[in-house]
């Protein structure tokens, strides 16, 4: 599923660059490429964001981690 249709990030992305550490809106979208939101995508990543918080966080690798990796 598309988190945000205007920069082509799915929710794969979103939740790869969740389990790398970032916390917020704006960190998910910068970790995924996307400088300037528009807003629209930002309900959607805050329900992620939130699954995320609720879940085993012992996988969670740091997100300069990730971005090497991409």
């Amino acid at each position: 599923m598309y988190v945000c249709l205007c920069m082509g990030i799915d929710d794969r992305a979103a939740r790869e660059a969740i389990r790398a550490g970032a916390s917020t809106v704006r960190d998910v979208l910068r970790a995924c490429g996307s400088a300037r939101p528009c807003g629209g995508c930002s309900p959607v990543i805050r329900v992620l964001l939130h699954q995320a918080s609720a879940a085993d966080e012992t996988s969670v690798i740091r997100i300069d981690q990730y971005r090497e990796a991409r």
